[in-house]
């Protein structure tokens, strides 16, 4: 299972586990980027041919509020779950939790008001205090979206046991078939 970030109507929270989350006090605002690149080829008469286009990763950024007054949703939400000396949680134990799931580097899945995202990966987390905010921190999380691939090494057709790895160093950085192993990525 992935974590998964909700944003929205409701709390914003991130799930990392079926009994640890981390909820938002609110969620000031998103932006959803998804984007794509034109190849360029320029070729020897000062043209460029362009003749392909690649969809870049899909990126979001998510602002919003830990502060030490939790919204009445989330009180009712945690209290189903939690015991009551634990419902409130200080601004900072939520920073330190959404730092640590940084550090973890896991995919989390995204769901807001607009859409429903899987596999991002935060990629940086900011936070900004200020004289009018008091306790409260106001938190900048971008996120990256992440195509998870499986790959497999197969052995190459033709290629003996004996000649693996006795190539000259030109010959090996010719072919990485020549090791009789070839990788395939689907």
């Amino acid at each position: 299972m992935s974590a998964g970030l909700i944003f929205g109507y409701e709390p914003t929270e991130i799930i990392v586990s079926l009994t640890e989350s981390l909820t938002f006090d609110a969620a000031v605002s998103t932006d959803h980027s998804h984007s794509a690149t034109v190849t360029q080829h320029p070729v020897e008469t000062g043209s460029t041919i362009s003749d392909h286009t690649v969809l870049n990763p899909m990126t979001l950024r998510i602002e919003g509020i830990f502060s030490e007054t939790p919204m009445p949703s989330q009180l009712l939400k945690k209290s189903a779950s939690t015991p009551s000396a634990d419902l409130i949680e200080s601004a900072k134990d939520q920073w330190n939790q959404l730092e640590a799931i940084l550090e973890k580097r896991e995919p989390v899945d995204v769901k807001t008001h607009l859409k429903e995202y899987e596999t991002f990966v935060i990629t940086a987390i900011n936070n900004r205090q200020t004289a009018e905010s008091g306790d409260s921190i106001f938190v900048f999380i971008d996120l990256v979206k992440v195509n998870i691939v499986d790959s497999e090494t197969t052995d190459v057709p033709g290629v003996s046991e004996e000649s693996k790895g006795t190539q000259s160093t030109t010959e090996a950085s010719d072919t990485k078939a020549a090791s009789g192993k070839a990788l395939t990525v689907s």
